[in-house]
């Protein structure tokens, strides 16, 4: 049985992302802040056959995170497939900006990957995926984009540095 976890997971992307992961022989456990459209994600995922799961977690919260894993772990006995997909967006130009924009953007972009990814991966299989959703924004700045770019260039930093520290685990790490 394929076991899945995907954050940002009730609504937008990160419900697709559920939807593409659920069918026969597969648990989707899907995590977010929001109860309803976790539960409402969870539902449609059912219909689809295989199970899943509705995880209410924060990803900017240490403990949060690691009750959210914790309940998963209780479910199942592994991962195969983490997605992290929890993100936040928007622009804000740096004169007068904002600190708590710019960490809010940081945490939940970055710091939120690394503490589910840290969590997580206890859980996970040899073999194992790991897909951090990252933007093209990653790539390159844009101006008024400087949190928002920051976040996504430390994605891909992260991504890079885990691939080969999780390659001994044959577990693959994109962007």
């Amino acid at each position: 049985m394929r076991v899945s976890l995907v954050t940002g997971g009730g609504r937008g992307i990160g419900r697709a992302i559920a939807h593409a992961l659920a069918g026969p022989d597969t648990v989707v456990a899907v995590a977010g802040r929001t109860r309803s459209e976790l539960d409402s994600t969870a539902r449609d995922l059912e219909r689809l056959g295989g199970r899943s799961l509705a995880i209410v977690m924060d990803v900017t919260d240490e403990a949060s995170v690691a009750g959210g894993v914790a309940e998963l772990g209780r479910a199942v006995d592994h991962v195969d497939v983490l997605v992290n997909n929890a993100g936040v967006g928007g622009g804000e130009p740096i004169e007068g900006s904002n600190i708590a924009r710019w960490r809010r953007a940081i945490d939940t972009n970055l710091t939120g990957m690394y503490l589910v990814t840290r969590a997580a991966s206890a859980l996970m299989r040899t073999e194992g995926r790991i897909v951090n959703m990252s933007s093209v924004l990653g790539r390159f700045g844009v101006s008024g984009y400087t949190a928002y770019c920051a976040s996504k260039h430390g994605v891909i930093g992260f991504t890079r540095a885990l691939a080969l520290e999780l390659t001994s685990r044959r577990i693959t790490v994109n962007a």
